[in-house]
C-alpha cells in the first residue's frame, strides 16, 4: 500500500509531494512504519525511479524497430509525464505535467512516423 500511495504522490504533485509524513498520511499509517520501508526520502524517491524505469522499459519493448524506439520514448513524455521528469530530471519540452499544460497540444510532433504513414 506505501508503494502505491507514494507513487500516487508523485504522480499528482511531483517531487515536492513526496515525503515520509506526506506517505504515511496517504497510506493511513504511521511515518514510522514508513520508516521501516525506506529509510529516508531518497530511498522513496530512488523506489519511484524504479517504478517509473519499468514502466519506461515496458513502453520501449513494444518496438518493432530502432526508429519506433524513438517514437516510443518520445511518446513516453507524454504519456507518462512525471516518470519521464524523474528519468530525466524534466518533462521534453519542460511543461508536460497534466495541469501546467491546460489548453495547450500536448502531443509531440514525429516527423518519422508521419513520413512512415504516407
Amino acid at each position: 500500500m506505501i508503494r502505491v500511495e507514494h507513487d500516487a504522490l508523485w504522480q499528482s504533485g511531483g517531487e515536492e509531494a513526496v515525503t515520509i509524513r506526506g506517505v504515511a498520511a496517504a497510506a493511513a499509517t504511521t511515518t514510522p512504519t514508513v520508516y521501516s520501508y525506506y529509510a529516508d526520502r531518497e530511498a522513496l524517491l530512488t523506489a519511484l525511479r524504479t517504478l517509473a524505469f519499468q514502466r519506461f522499459s515496458a513502453h520501449l519493448a513494444k518496438s518493432r524497430d530502432f526508429p519506433d524506439t524513438c517514437v516510443r520514448h518520445l511518446e513516453f513524455c507524454t504519456s507518462h509525464p512525471r516518470d519521464y521528469e524523474l528519468l530525466y530530471g524534466r518533462s521534453l519540452d519542460g511543461a508536460c505535467h497534466s495541469g501546467s499544460a491546460k489548453g495547450r497540444d500536448r502531443t509531440i510532433h514525429h516527423p518519422y512516423r508521419a513520413r512512415r504513414r504516407r
